[in-house]
């Protein structure tokens, strides 16, 4: 589609005949810069092209050169025909068409002012050659041009008096004459070159600049030449690739669209590698709308295009799905048909214009907001990355990605991409500078006509440069300036403070209109806020971004005269909406020839400066992530069921998941795919279709609880023979609830509590009715009744309310006569043993004591035998195994595994025992980790193989038994870690398969533990993706998915997860790949992302603080909390500006430091000397605190409160001073504290307390060597606190220097362990100010905090130099490094040497 022009221009070209050539290059040159300009019209001016009558002279018909805008004038041997006498000078002399051409426009432009036309003048320097028959009529006209020619533009000495160009070909000619021609134009259209009559605003709102903007693009001159140098330099390297990072409205698709686009299509530029350009400008959204989903064949589509190269249509592949498919199966040859269509292009320019050879064509190809790829699945991504890494190969296509900068780490998941990046180059786009910004604010109303108001000693002009430069407030600037123009004064021009002030400024121009226009709206629309958002916003955390971004959304999805339809309408009508043209992108025409209905928020700031939409997208964070998860769900069933209906099954959804999606299908259908709908209906229904089996099971026991009833009330009243009758039923019951079969029922549990309920208080009924002569069978009953109830209550995690339950029902057996007790009862106690072992670290001493407890199991496991029922007590050995090993005694503890062991054994086999088999794998289980205690090496590979052998048989047995998938599961996890190990990725991604089979078919049928393990999944998974694959972004969807889960599993409980619990190492998983991203993230953004993963951090953890501050000090909620805010301070704290963000943080949160550590303390000392260093508490949670009261303090006195500081270091150095002379092994908890110290000297120095800092200073000094000595000279050496002492200064100086040296030294696991790997520790001078010396005091951390050994005969050997140091009074670490050096040295001379 075309459009009038506002403007023409009109280009005389004179010549005679012998340039014929350049006069047709001329007019070719001119045609190719008018289409270029959006509202300009170039138009030529050749008597060629004129008709003429001939009642006149040829002359007197052509159009006068003084009636056009530019005179062009060629000459190379000859001045062309003499014209009539009427033409003649004034002098009389005759002259040529060309010669009066020239001079009347001269003489037009010396009269007027000012001068136009303009004339540009060029001569051929080639020297003429003429046939024989025609040499002296030719060199009497190259006499006469000569003589034009010093006339008009040499002086008698020969000097030039005016400007003219030499050529000596027409393709230099043409490459001069574009240059000059397109300098005369920008030169021509300074000033008021932008006409609002006809184009509008010179500014652009919200949208980007594009090429029909150029004109008023201003103040990035120097980055366009910086972008297109460095797109020049990949060219010359062979691969013309670059992405232009920068952040959101930074401007990266402006700075493309109108300055590089442009100034590259300028002749000369790109020369000799390419001379001729067109373009295409498209995004990732935008090639799989035109593609229907396939990207490559929106590739083609856009290629294809009017507007880009349809002489591919005339190639070998007219059809582009032919075309689409080649691209994708063999990238390289599908480039031949794309080179020959530029080929065709080549040569019909060279027809044209008449080029003695055929220019080199070209194709700039533009993916815009190229973030939008990530929301694609990674094959598409890869065939993209493929098809545009062969076009680049070529090169003749050259391509510019713009991508958010914050978005960089998701590239680092997109090996494809990444490596395409690194052969390529990128850009970073910076902000303006102060000069820029002036530039972008004054330079569009010049060129439109337009006056800001001043009024005194206030300029709007300056109130706008001012504010623009603020962080941030740049994307803003344009709409601004919109809004300015809306409200101006039309007459003058004039755009006003007083509208400026009413708009609240640059920053509150965005929320201002947004907010205007829902005002305007009716309240139904107003409450389609939520519907609306949803459909135009998502939160891309899988890609680490914390922020929400735009998603391209479909119109008509708004429904027909809709409350969010209506709110879209207007939201479009004032441009807070924009639309998105399927074919809008693809070529020269930018106006909207074709509309699919998408559209797209104008920009994302939107989303952050509009207070409404701020807090409405932190309202519904959750469910637009979970529409995000439950759409790719959705999309990866529709998929696998194309191929494999089983297949497909097994993604339906199940437990939380399901539950999830039936609550958003619930509440927000609005939010999900036609798909995501269907398949959570066909989740739900698998669902109900697995639980009938249980429901069955469940109405055959209800029925039985009638008979209850009936039986009790009759026993209320009649026989005894009815109270007996009862009782057996009540115990039947039971002894189904606790049957081996329901191990097996899928979806048990869900009646199995229900049942447990209504059969407490009938149970109670008979207990009321029995006799005491029954009062054991009565036990039994109780006793069975209460473990059934303590178990569920385990099972769901309440470990506190179970083990009172499991320690009540101990209790009510062991109160009975011994010879009373039946072995079903004695099986009952070890299964309460058993229990409350597992959760001793949950209960206090008068509800638990382990060793009385053990001691009191161990004498019942050696006076009974097995009951071959439940198995509990043999179950019950492994937890006398563990005391025992955890006191050393390995070989005592290999006994009783082994004799539990054989008692199964020799007790008569049941072929549908599960319960035989569970235990019979737990005790091999803890063998194996025995014999690996014990170094037997050979004893545990062949128990451990039959073990797993029996353990794969069992799960064939009985595939429906949760318990052993449970063990199965441990099993496989196990595995997994060795092939994590090994870097076996095949092994690895078979276990994962595994076992996410077993526990998607588990999920839901048993509260929290599959659940769980499936979190622990993803947690591993992440692991492997960081450290294996080397592929953090897809590690990073993985933790977050984990983190998910167990956040999801927390959600209102006050209760531990039972099993599989990796919360934590979860969120330390998290911290390490934020780690490997900030490390690979260009410094210039490293600061931006380090801030946002800091962010993250924060986020993620406070999923957990609820439960962290329920469960309290010692729960994985309380550790997970901790940790997580320990990283996210130090990222915050390596950026002073974020002091403020760091404080919050920390008071917040140090509640939770300062429990952990006076608990460990506490913890400790209840600890008897004996224990293994390595099997005590770590001093990690006293770092901990005290380095984050340290931060704390820091921040406040760096933000100016300085008596907000002061009380932190008041509270917090007492204790950690304490703790630091307790435990002065743990340097970094020295090192935390007399920061600490020194962060409380300087907070009473700023307060003027110079007294109370100097004391402070000096005991810091008293206590250890180096920490504060500089501090402390300084304020002896000016008299700050105290006298002036110069002396002790220099003595403080000039005494023990921090001379601090880093050695790599092997460690091991544990002792005993061959297997060693290096550890850097660090060696110090000698001090006398503390107990431990040379690396006793780091072996020791190593070992408790750990879990590492240095082994012994290293540590001698630096006891040995230490002693050499002090007894010699030489520097340790100097005589360390002479030692090891020495020994290096050794070690690499031949034996035959070395003696």
């Amino acid at each position: 589609m075309t459009h009038d022009k506002s403007t023409t221009l009109r280009i005389f070209l004179s010549s005679p005949s012998d340039v014929l050539p350049e006069r047709n290059r001329a007019e070719a040159i001119i045609r190719k810069i008018s289409a270029e300009l959006p509202d300009i019209e170039l138009e030529a001016v050749r008597w060629e092209d004129s008709y003429y009558t001939a009642d006149k002279s040829f002359q007197a018909q052509i159009d006068r050169p003084s009636d056009c805008d530019l005179v062009v004038c060629l000459f190379w041997s000859r001045l062309g025909s003499e014209l009539p006498p009427v033409f003649n000078r004034r002098d009389g002399s005759g002259r040529t068409g060309t010669e009066w051409e020239f001079e009347e426009a001269m003489e037009a432009a010396r009269k007027s002012e000012p001068a136009t036309p303009d004339l540009l003048v060029y001569k051929k320097t080639v020297e003429p050659q003429f046939k024989a028959s025609e040499a002296e009529l030719g060199l009497a006209q190259k006499r006469a041009l000569d003589a034009f020619w010093m006339r008009w533009f040499h002086d008698e000495d020969g000097h030039f008096v005016a400007g003219f160009d030499m050529f000596a070909s027409a393709d230099e000619f043409a490459d001069k004459f574009e240059k000059h021609l397109r300098e005369w134009l920008r030169r021509r259209t300074d000033g008021n070159s932008w006409d609002i009559a006809t184009r509008g605003s010179p500014f652009r709102g919200l949208a980007p600049f594009d090429e029909a903007h150029t004109s008023v693009f201003f103040g990035r001159s120097t980055m366009i030449k910086r972008l297109a140098a460095r797109l020049r330099s990949a060219a010359a390297d062979g691969f013309p690739l670059v992405f232009v990072l920068g952040a959101s409205g930074s401007g990266k698709s402006s700075l493309v669209r109108a300055g590089l686009i442009p100034h590259l299509r300028i002749a000369g530029v790109t020369e000799p590698l390419v001379a001729r350009w067109r373009r295409a400008v498209t995004t990732p959204d935008s090639l799989s709308r035109l593609g229907e989903g396939n990207l490559l064949a929106g590739l083609v589509a856009l290629l294809q295009g009017d507007g880009v190269l349809p002489e591919l249509k005339q190639g070998d592949f007219a059809n582009p799905e032919q075309l689409a498919s080649l691209l994708a199966a063999s990238p390289e040859s599908a480039t031949v048909s794309l080179l020959g269509a530029l080929d065709r292009w080549a040569s019909a320019v060279q027809t044209d214009e008449g080029h003695a050879q055929r220019p080199v064509t070209g194709l700039i190809l533009v993916l815009d907001q190229f973030e939008e790829i990530f929301k694609l699945e990674d094959a598409e991504r890869a065939a993209l990355a493929r098809a545009v890494s062969a076009l680049v190969e070529t090169g003749r296509v050259w391509l510019v990605a713009t991508m958010r900068s914050d978005f960089y780490q998701a590239l680092q998941g997109a090996p494809d991409w990444l490596a395409l990046r690194e052969r390529g180059r990128s850009f970073d786009v910076t902000a303006p500078s102060a000069a820029d910004i002036r530039e972008i604010v004054l330079a569009p109303t010049l060129a439109a006509g337009l006056r800001y108001e001043e009024s005194g000693a206030r300029s709007l002009a300056e109130d706008l440069e001012r504010e623009a430069a603020a962080p941030g407030v740049l994307p803003m600037l344009q709409s601004a300036l919109e809004e300015l123009f809306n409200e101006r004064d039309v007459a003058s021009g004039l755009m006003t403070l007083a509208s400026y002030d009413r708009l609240g400024g640059v920053q509150g121009v965005l929320a201002e209109r947004a907010e205007r226009v829902f005002g305007e709206l009716d309240s139904q629309a107003q409450g389609a806020l939520s519907e609306v958002l949803g459909k135009l916003a998502d939160f891309d955390t899988e890609a680490g971004n914390e922020s929400p971004v735009a998603r391209a959304a479909q119109l008509s999805d708004f429904g027909d005269d809709t409350p969010a339809r209506r709110m879209g309408d207007r939201l479009l009508a004032e441009r807070l909406l924009l639309p998105i043209s399927d074919i809008s992108d693809a070529g020269e025409n930018k106006e909207f020839t074709a509309w699919s209905g998408h559209v797209r928020v104008a920009h994302e700031s939107l989303f952050l400066r509009w207070p409404r939409a701020q807090e409405q997208l932190a309202a519904d964070r959750a469910d637009l992530e979970l529409r995000r998860r439950l759409n790719g769900d959705a999309a990866n069933h529709v998929a696998a069921g194309a191929k494999d209906a089983k297949t497909a099954r097994t993604l339906l959804l199940d437990g939380l998941r399901l539950a999830e999606g039936r609550d958003l299908l619930k509440r927000r259908p609005d939010l999900l795919t036609a798909d995501a709908r269907r398949f959570i209906a066909d989740s739900d229904r698998q669902a109900k279709a697995k639980s009938r089996r249980a429901w069955t099971i469940a109405a055959s026991l209800i029925v039985a609880f009638g008979l209850i009833a009936i039986y009790a009330g009759w026993s209320a009243s009649r026989a005894q023979s009815n109270l007996r009758l009862a009782q057996g039923t009540v115990d039947r019951v039971l002894d189904t609830l606790q049957s081996p079969q329901m191990d097996q029922v899928r979806g048990f549990h869900l009646v199995q509590s229900r049942l447990l309920d209504e059969l407490v208080p009938l149970a109670g009924q008979l207990a009321k009715l029995e006799s005491p002569e029954s009062s054991p069978a009565g036990v039994l009953r109780a006793a069975k009744l209460n473990l059934s109830q303590a178990n569920i209550l385990d099972a769901r995690g309440a470990k506190k309310e179970s083990s009172l339950k499991y320690r009540d029902t101990y209790r009510w057996i062991d109160a009975l006569d011994s010879a009373d007790i039946t072995p079903e009862m004695r099986e009952i106690q070890f299964e309460c043993l058993y229990r409350l072992a597992r959760n001793r670290f949950l209960l206090p001493p008068d509800i638990y004591d382990h060793d009385t407890m053990v001691h009191a199991g161990r004498e019942l496991f050696d006076h009974t035998s097995t009951h071959g029922i439940w198995y509990r007590r043999e179950l019950y050995a492994q937890t006398i195994e563990q005391y025992l090993r955890s006191n050393g005694k390995l070989d005592d503890a290999l006994a009783i595994i082994r004799r539990a062991r054989q008692d199964i054994s020799n007790f008569p086999e049941d072929s549908k025992d599960i319960w035989r088999l569970f235990t019979l794998n737990v005790l091999e289980s803890e063998e194996v980790v025995v014999l690996d205690k014990l170094g037997e090496a050979a004893q545990r590979n062949e128990l451990r193989a039959a073990s797993s052998s029996r353990l794969q048989e069992a799960m064939r047995r009985f595939p429906a038994s949760r318990g052993l998938a449970r063990l199965y599961l441990w099993e496989l996890f196990e595995r997994e870690r060795e092939a994590y190990s090994s870097k076996d990725a095949t092994r690895h991604a078979e276990l994962v398969s595994e076992i996410r089979g077993i526990v998607s078919h588990f999920s839901g049928s048993e509260p929290t533990f599959f659940e769980a393990a499936a979190a622990k999944l993803d947690s591993s998974q992440a692991d492997f993706y960081l450290h294996v694959d080397k592929q953090p972004q897809k590690a990073l969807q993985s933790i977050y998915s984990s983190l998910d889960g167990y956040a999801r599993l927390y959600a209102g409980q006050i209760i531990e997860l039972p099993q599989f619990d990796e919360s934590a190492t979860a969120i330390t998983t998290l911290s390490s790949i934020f780690e490997e991203i900030e490390k690979n993230t260009p410094e210039s953004y490293r600061a931006t992302i380090t801030a946002t993963h800091a962010r993250e951090l924060v986020s993620r953890s406070s999923q957990f603080l609820k439960c962290a501050r329920d469960l309290g000090e010692g729960s994985t909620c309380h550790f997970l909390v901790r940790k997580a805010t320990v990283w996210a301070k130090d990222r915050l704290k390596k950026q002073p500006e974020k002091a403020k963000e760091q404080a919050e943080l920390l008071f917040s949160r140090n509640d939770l430091f300062l429990a952990a550590a006076v608990a460990m303390v506490q913890r400790d000392q209840q600890q008897p000397s004996s224990v293994p260093i390595a099997d005590r508490e770590s001093t990690d949670p006293l770092f901990d605190y005290c380095s984050a009261e340290k931060d704390y303090a820091k921040a406040l006195l760096d933000l100016g409160e300085t008596q907000e500081a002061l009380k932190i270091g008041g509270r917090a150095l007492p204790q950690c001073l304490s703790w630091a002379k307790e435990y002065d092994f743990d340097f970094y908890l020295r090192d935390s504290t007399f920061g600490l110290l020194k962060v409380q000297a300087s907070s009473l120095s700023a307060t003027g307390d110079q007294v109370n800092a100097r004391i402070l200073l000096k005991t810091c000094v008293d206590i250890v060597d180096g920490y504060c000595d500089e501090d402390l000279a300084g304020m002896l050496e000016n008299g700050k606190g105290g006298p002036e002492d110069r002396q002790a200064a220099d003595a403080l100086r000039n005494g023990k220097k921090w001379n601090l040296m880093r050695f790599s030294v092997p460690v091991r696991r544990e002792v005993g362990d061959a297997l060693t790997f290096p550890f850097n520790i660090y060696i110090n001078e000698l001090s006398d100010k503390r107990h431990y010396k040379g690396i006793e005091d780091q072996a020791i951390w190593l070992e408790r905090n750990r879990g590492l050994v240095i082994p012994q005969d290293v540590r001698d050997s630096f006891i040995k130099l230490e002693i050499i140091a002090r007894e010699n009074k030489v520097s340790f670490p100097d005589l360390a490094k002479y030692a090891l050096g020495k020994a290096q040295k050794t070690e690499d001379t031949p034996k035959s040497q070395n003696k």
